[in-house]
């Protein structure tokens, strides 16, 4: 419908432009659609559950989320070599199910050590330590919710690459319903535990199970779609396959690492240098622009498959077109972000808190440095989808280092307003340098396409 609906609106008959837009409007939707269910949700479990409860759901599900999205950067790599396949078309599909299996199986495997890991574990984790408390009940809940939240959240990333399978196949549209009926069905599921009285433990059971079942119905989905047969592949093979990703996915587990410090370092920064007291104010408008970078993110993640077909097929023009139009409307998105929170923000989060967050510097400069961050994000999508990691990983790390020793100096200055000051500093050389590398890139595939010897050149030589 939505594939339709461009085509004759707009003349957009490119087959990768069209899926892509598809995945981007489909993803973008479904992404406004979750963040409602999932604010239901939340409140819904708030209330249920006392303040000890509801402060151990929290922190173990943030505990075992750590352990199930620890994928060693095989998933990114996966979805590169998947949409590399693609391009090549229908004599690559079995090399392409035996890549798709082995990670799978690889998962598995990692999901069994894990779950025995948290089982043996479980009676020598400082329990009182973690949790702060020495009630028996809310020891002995959060042990038995750790133990089994490993387990499900492995499980979970084990068959979530069927989404990264959508993605490289330019099938987005695919993720986009399966996320909003995971969000629809931990509601649904959330509502009957709390009708039926349930206990700390059977609703996070329920939690856990209905995004396992989302997770399971995706990758069965996508390898019906696909036509493949589940067999799995010898050992030797699956040895093999993940070896031959291994080099890609240890650069994106670097990448991953640097981009999480420096995306949580700025909390502890204004807890370090302000005070406790002003985190709270921040962290609201941050998560306010965070939906921003959120939705920004839903429509840049089909464009990754897109750009790797692309490139694989040599379609430069596309990708350059393509690259350009994505930077100018995330700097756009963003801008219009800006006006918003500078005008609105303040009415935002009171209507939504009742506290008052004022300070129209405070929206203006972290909705500045998200602009930059948005920006570099949008080449960075690009780069990832090629491979070009290793100066990205050295930017981000650089991009910590600079907020880590910047912060406190103009905090001392500024307040909070100069955490933000050192968010916007240390993000722009990534902000420079991703474009900068992106169109070198293309530049240089353009030029061996332009250098090699034409088909009529060769025959001619021959002759």
């Amino acid at each position: 419908m939505i594939a339709s609906f461009l085509r004759e609106r707009f003349g957009v008959r490119t087959r990768r432009t069209r899926d892509m837009l598809t995945g981007g409007v489909s993803l973008s939707i479904a992404q406004a659609v979750s963040i409602a269910l999932g604010i239901v949700t939340t409140g819904l479990l708030a209330r249920y559950l006392n303040a000890k409860e509801f402060g151990l759901w929290a922190l173990v599900m943030s505990l075992t989320g750590v352990v199930g999205a620890t994928d060693l950067g095989f998933g990114n790599a996966l979805r590169n070599k998947l949409s590399s396949l693609y391009a090549q078309g229908v004599s690559a599909d079995e090399d392409a199910r035996l890549y798709f299996l082995s990670i799978f199986a690889m998962f598995l495997g990692l999901a069994a050590l894990l779950t025995i890991a948290g089982v043996v574990g479980r009676a020598f984790l400082p329990w009182p330590r973690i949790f702060n408390s020495t009630d028996p009940k809310i020891l002995s809940a959060g042990a038995r919710l750790f133990e089994i939240g490993i387990p499900f959240f492995t499980l979970t990333q084990a068959f979530g690459i069927g989404q990264m399978g959508f993605f490289s196949y330019q099938e987005s549209h695919w993720n986009a319903v399966f996320g909003t009926a995971s969000k629809a069905l931990l509601l649904v599921l959330t509502l009957a535990c709390v009708g039926l009285g349930a206990g700390i433990v059977p609703l996070n059971v329920a939690f856990l199970s209905g995004s396992l079942a989302a997770s399971a119905a995706a990758f069965f989905v996508f390898v019906r779609r696909r036509g493949w047969t589940l067999t799995p592949p010898s050992l030797h093979t699956a040895a093999r396959k993940a070896r031959d990703l291994w080099a890609k996915s240890a650069e994106f587990i670097l990448l991953q690492l640097a981009a999480t410090v420096y995306v949580q370092a700025d909390l502890f920064l204004v807890s370090g240098t302000v005070g406790l007291a002003s985190v709270g104010d921040y962290v609201l408008v941050k998560k306010l622009y965070l939906l921003f970078g959120a939705l920004q993110f839903s429509f840049l993640m089909p464009i990754w498959s897109a750009y790797t077909e692309a490139v694989e097929s040599r379609d430069y023009a596309w990708t350059r077109t393509t690259m350009v139009r994505a930077a100018a409307a995330s700097a756009a998105f963003f801008g219009l972000a800006i006006l918003v929170m500078s005008f609105f923000g303040a009415g935002i989060i009171r209507l939504w808190t009742g506290k008052v967050v004022s300070g129209r510097a405070l929206y203006v400069l972290l909705g500045t440095a998200f602009l930059l961050q948005g920006w570099s994000n949008s080449f960075s999508v690009f780069l990832n989808s090629v491979g070009r990691l290793r100066r990205q990983i050295g930017l981000a790390a650089l991009a910590a280092l600079l907020l880590v020793w910047l912060a406190p100096r103009l905090a001392r200055a500024y307040g909070v307003d100069g955490v933000c000051l050192a968010l916007i500093l240390s993000a722009l050389p990534a902000a420079v340098s991703n474009p900068i590398e992106s169109f070198a890139f293309l530049r240089e595939r353009e030029r061996e396409v332009s250098e090699s010897p034409s088909p009529a050149k060769l025959m001619a030589a021959i002759e």
